[in-house]
């Protein structure tokens, strides 16, 4: 056995280098990973086969399940009736295509509102463009067009309904403020008023409720009242400082007159009426009514 000192004194044998591992191929250019293998093995179309690889479907079976969930959502059936949403607010392709899709008429005189018997359709018409604008299909337009219409005539309804019982509580108060004399003043002013119908443009009953939308019910009683009793027109009647001192029935008549022509032509607005107007027909209205 050698000594320490021979060991550290005599250089070692060289080892021989280990062999080198042989190198790994590379892949050849162009060609595609290889697909994990499974039962999609028998599959000859490499397409199919890669696409079942990549879905990794357990079996054949859910394969399978997986298309018929599909032919079930966009069948044969559905055909052409898929649609995409828009992608944003600023798609202007992707809406115009969806409008398309629902139906939006090409433009707003395509549409066909529903109006009620004897309206204008000069509302329909501008309705049609806001659906037209804001791509509303004709089903839905007309669906909220009904609603429209119904409600409109709702309000009307109940309108109309206000007014009479307005109307009637203004006749109630006419009664008791006449008393004993309300038959009578009553007939003169149904007198009045077949005498002086026509003059005033009163002769139907639409025109009549306008006069009395815009005088009152018992404002109105109140002219034709006085009318009525216009075979004493030389009477005159007295002053409580409100303009009418020495008023012949005559006089008050013509002014009586040129307030219902000026209002009926729009040159008194609501604010003049209320304010000046509406007195001064009050005023008015008991000279006509004074005995004479």
């Amino acid at each position: 056995m050698p000594t320490a000192a021979e060991v550290l004194s005599t250089p070692s044998a060289a080892a021989s280098p280990a062999p080198a591992s042989a190198p790994v191929a590379a892949p050849a250019a162009g060609l595609p990973n290889a697909q994990p293998s499974g039962w999609w093995d028998s599959v000859k179309d490499p397409e199919v086969k890669a696409f079942l690889a990549n879905k990794n479907f357990p079996d054949a079976e859910h394969g399978y399940k997986a298309y018929k969930n599909l032919e079930t959502l966009f069948g044969a059936d559905k055909a052409g009736r898929a649609v995409l949403l828009p992608k944003d607010e600023n798609d202007a392709e992707g809406w115009k295509t969806l409008a398309s899709k629902l139906g939006v008429p090409e433009k707003p005189d395509d549409y066909k509102l529903p109006l009620p018997e004897g309206a204008d359709d000069g509302f329909a018409k501008t309705a049609a463009q806001w659906f037209h604008e804001a791509g509303i299909p004709p089903r839905m337009a007309n669906k909220v067009a009904e609603h429209w219409n119904n409600w409109v005539a709702e309000q009307v309804k109940a309108g109309e309904a206000s007014d009479r019982a307005q109307s009637e509580q203004q006749m109630a108060a006419l009664e008791k403020e006449w008393g004993p004399q309300f038959p009578a003043k009553r007939e003169l002013a149904q007198r009045g008023f077949a005498a002086f119908a026509k003059q005033f443009g009163l002769d139907d009953k639409a025109a009549l409720d306008r006069a009395e939308s815009v005088l009152g019910a018992a404002n109105l009683t109140r002219l034709f009242s006085g009318l009525g009793s216009l075979n004493a027109e030389s009477g005159f009647a007295g002053s409580d400082g409100n303009g009418t001192f020495g008023m012949s029935r005559m006089t008050a008549q013509k002014e009586v007159d040129q307030i219902v022509a000026d209002r009926t032509a729009g040159k008194i607005n609501d604010y003049q009426w209320r304010t000046q107007y509406g007195p001064r027909m009050e005023q008015l209205a008991k000279v006509l009514t004074a005995s004479g």
